[in-house]
């Protein structure tokens, strides 16, 4: 008597979408002989049959193939596909699978073994349930351990690589300008800061730090353009050497504020009502000039132009007078009379006239 051994690798459901192709199961099996070895590149007969609610219980469908084994006795099929399968209710009873096996081919099965199938395939169970209720999770499996790194897989393309390949013809310099986008909207203004404690020391300035410590000085100063001023117009020199246009810097004449003269000291009234100093406006005395007084008859229509040697050097003139004339002052003094009628003419009476000339 010949016994079978069999590995049940996979009993599952395989369900086939292509047009009407019914539910199937594949089955796996290594058969051995009596004396325990492999069954080996065979055509062998196998008939497979499910029954209901126990080993001996009813044969509820049936179908036998012939297939070969492998190198290792693993003989691998798929069965179901006889009529009488699409009626078994996989949710109602436990079932049990039996096998029949004739190594030589023929239909004398002297290799029999009968399994219970433990878990129904998830499809055919669902086909007949009458229920598509999720039942409650179970709980969480342990935590397998973690496999082994796996090789680094190749380099994928880049963008600019994957957008030449959809067409684009740039360069990819012009690529990555192109992805940028459009300036958006200016933003609505923050909030004024406070400013830091600071001190100026002329055009220098520097910062307190948050340790209450002084920073550096650093000058602000920067350097005076070339420029130039015509009266109260100013105009600065571009960088390229030509001149821009004059800028009449002239403000309104104010009102000239309160004031009082002593002589020729000058002072000016403060906003809070008091007076200031006196500043004495008197400049320093020019130079001398020395003068003299001459006091001449007016005859043949004489004037101090003449008697003074041009009219640049005519300080002080008086007359002409018909009778007499005097000059008194600090440069200088003269008096001249009409004395008599040598001095008369046919055309008019004879005069005198005082100069005082610059010599």
């Amino acid at each position: 008597m010949q016994k079978i051994t069999f590995t049940l690798f996979a009993t599952f459901l395989t369900l086939l979408t292509f047009a009407q192709a019914p539910e199937k199961m594949s089955y796996q099996a290594v058969i051995r002989n009596a004396d325990n070895n492999l069954v080996v590149n065979q055509a062998i007969r196998i008939q497979i049959s499910i029954l209901k609610g126990a080993e001996e219980g009813e044969v509820v469908y049936s179908e036998n193939q012939i297939s070969d084994t492998n190198s290792n006795g693993l003989v691998s099929l798929v069965f179901g596909e006889e009529s009488g399968w699409e009626t078994i209710d996989w949710s109602a009873h436990r079932y049990f699978i039996k096998t029949e096996v004739d190594p030589t081919g023929g239909i004398d099965y002297s290799i029999t073994g009968i399994s219970q199938l433990l878990s129904v395939p998830y499809a055919l169970y669902a086909k007949n349930s009458g229920s598509s209720i999720a039942g409650p999770q179970g709980e969480q499996g342990i935590k397998g351990l973690q496999g082994e790194a796996g090789a680094d897989g190749t380099d994928g393309a880049s963008a600019y690589q994957i957008a030449v390949s959809n067409g684009y013809t740039g360069t990819e310099p012009e690529w990555l300008l192109s992805l940028k986008g459009a300036n958006g909207m200016q933003g609505t203004q923050g909030e004024i800061g406070n400013v830091p404690m600071h001190e100026w020391d002329g055009t220098n300035l520097r910062f307190q730090n948050n340790d209450d410590t002084w920073g550096e000085y650093v000058n602000l100063k920067g350097d005076m353009p070339g420029h130039q001023w015509a009266g109260t117009n100013l105009q600065f020199q571009n960088p390229d050497g030509s001149w821009g246009a004059l800028t009449d810097l002239k403000g309104e004449q104010g009102n000239a504020p309160a004031h009082q003269w002593n002589g020729t000291q000058l002072r000016f009234q403060n906003p809070n009502g008091s007076w200031g100093n006196y500043v004495d406006l008197q400049g320093t005395p020019g130079p001398s000039v020395n003068t003299v007084a001459v006091c001449a008859d007016h005859a043949d229509n004489m004037r101090c132009s003449t008697i003074c040697g041009g009219s640049s050097k005519v300080v002080v003139s008086v007359g002409p007078h018909t009778t007499s004339c005097n000059v008194t002052s600090d440069l200088g003094s003269c008096s001249k009379s009409y004395r008599g009628p040598e001095y008369v003419s046919s055309q008019r009476t004879g005069d005198v006239i005082c100069c005082v000339c610059a010599q």
